[in-house]
């Protein structure tokens, strides 16, 4: 009983009071919808620059603005201890994400920073990717329940690009369209750390979603994707399932109920998925089969064209020289890799139809060498590990 009367008290105490009362030992501070308001959490923010014990900051609901957030933010540049900062639900725009932002570029303690449910448009997102440019902490960052939007998106894609310690990404319930989901998924593309992605909730249509489908090809890192809520509908759903042929890393794809999807098309990429989670060897080796028959029909695509040029006339100097770049860009699959990729696999079935893999392709080898070929992290091939 008296405990109850003790946590009731330091509840409903001002909140220069609890400050006084936090500078002791304790790692946690939890003030959710206490309604501190700004001048309460300026005063933890000055309790912030004397503590040296805080790790961890619930401060959700409690109609904490721009000026608050600046307080906390000045704060961080000095506390050396706080590792989570939890501000979801306050009143925080683009102004308090602004100072954030630079609190998080002088910070090298803050791994998860949560700012889900405020005010915070693109440029706030513009804030917060340019300190992703240069934190070398930050792990996890909520953004879901604001308004960033395309523009946003693009900004904080633009962030992940030059980030390598980001792993979890929420941008749910954003108004991202199309343009923001191609933004990201060239951010995937350059990204080797990001490994969750919370989409859901947004604006996305079949275009986005084949955007997003070409960056998962490119990315080896992702393993989940929510994308429920969105307005994909079978165009968008078949990309994807495409994607997820070449990609064996995705174990998690969430693309919910949607009145635009029909269940075959979104049984197809649960299926995929499945595969990945139950038997990642035989998915690496399915992925490995599919990127040969793409990279195949696009060197048949290039020789047919060649082709039809050649037939109509068009062959001269500059078509040679066309040509000559054409067959450049022909990407060529390494018959080794396919070999080591398989062998000692448990694949039944080793499908290659019209893949040009030439004598070499088929001539027998010598098992790899020790450690053998793996995929390189980050990239769609393969590199040898051992001597």
């Amino acid at each position: 009983m008296a405990d109850e009367e003790e946590e009731s008290k330091v509840r409903e105490a001002p909140a220069p009071a609890l400050a006084v009362a936090l500078r002791g030992n304790t790692p946690t501070v939890y003030l959710d919808g206490q309604r501190i308001g700004d001048d309460g959490a300026t005063q933890l923010a000055n309790m912030l620059r004397e503590n040296a014990t805080v790790t961890t900051m619930y401060l959700c609901g409690n109609q904490i603005g721009d000026e608050g957030a600046s307080a906390l933010a000045d704060a961080l540049r000095e506390n050396a201890t706080v590792t989570t900062m939890d501000l979801r639900r306050n009143r925080i725009g683009d102004e308090g994400a602004h100072w954030l932002a630079e609190g998080l570029k002088a910070n090298a303690t803050v791994t998860e920073m949560y700012l889900s449910s405020n005010q915070i448009g693109y440029e706030g997102a513009h804030a917060l990717a340019d300190a992703l440019r240069e934190n070398v902490k930050v792990t996890e960052m909520y953004l879901g329940d604001n308004r960033i939007g395309d523009e946003g998106a693009h900004w904080l894609a633009e962030g992940l690009k030059a980030n390598a310690t980001v792993t979890t990404m929420w941008l749910d319930n954003n108004r991202i369209g199309d343009d923001g989901a191609r933004a990201l998924a060239e951010g995937l593309k350059a990204n080797a750390t990001v490994t969750e992605m919370h989409l859901e909730g947004n604006r996305i249509g079949d275009e986005g979603a084949s955007a997003l489908a070409d960056g998962l090809r490119a990315n080896a890192t992702v393993t989940t994707m929510y994308l429920w809520g969105n307005r994909i509908g079978d165009e968008g759903a078949s990309a994807l399932a495409d994607a997820l042929r070449e990609n064996a890393t995705v174990t998690t794809m969430e693309l919910g109920f949607s009145i635009l999807m029909s269940p075959k098309a979104k049984q197809a990429v649960d299926d995929l998925v499945a595969q990945n989670k139950s038997d990642p060897v035989a998915a690496a080796a399915r992925a490995v089969v599919a990127v040969a028959a793409t990279r195949g029909a696009a060197a048949a695509a290039a020789r047919r064209a060649r082709a039809a040029r050649a037939t109509a006339g068009e062959a001269g100097a500059a078509s040679e020289e066309e040509e000559d770049e054409d067959e450049s860009k022909e990407p060529q699959l390494r018959p080794g890799a396919l070999r080591d990729a398989l062998w000692g696999g448990n694949t039944a079935t080793v499908y290659l139809d019209a893949q040009d893999i030439g004598d070499a392709g088929a001539r027998p080898h010598a098992p790899p060498q020790p450690y053998g070929w793996q995929l390189r992290p980050g990239y769609r091939q393969w590199r040898y590990t051992g001597r």
